[in-house]
């Protein structure tokens, strides 16, 4: 099972916003049961993405100002990060057959591919609870 490092705001910049693949990043609160559900199903994400997305966590109590710098209102949330920019963010629990479904685009063989459809996703809006 990989172990899913913590980033905090001082280590946000180098590990993910200028990695040297895209990067997951899984926001979590220890108090979040659905968080503490996905443990194994998000090990396991990261053990099939490893070679592809470097796969870190934040803590959303301790680390507001990624949060609020990021836009993230739901956990858990994933939110694909490539060259700086956010690709899409999945909000909600997730299986991590749900989990691999979604982020498949982005995992292809192909490192340019990967980006190209990036890009497309990235123009449709995040849902949010509000908007329903």
């Amino acid at each position: 099972m990989a172990d899913i490092p913590d980033v905090t705001v001082d280590t946000f910049e180098s590990e993910v916003l200028k990695a040297d693949r895209p990067a997951l990043v899984y926001y979590y609160a220890t108090w979040c049961k659905p968080c503490q559900e996905m443990g194994d199903d998000l090990s396991a994400v990261a053990d099939e993405v490893a070679e592809r997305l470097k796969v870190v966590q934040v803590n959303t109590d301790k680390q507001g100002d990624i949060v609020k710098r990021q836009q993230i209102r739901t956990i858990p949330s994933f939110q694909l990060i490539h060259s700086g920019k956010s690709v899409t963010v999945i909000q909600g629990k997730q299986s991590r057959l749900e989990l691999m479904g979604k982020l498949s685009a982005f995992v292809a063989d192909s490192p340019t591919e990967a980006g190209d459809s990036a890009a497309e996703a990235d123009d449709s809006p995040a849902e949010s609870p509000e908007s329903s």
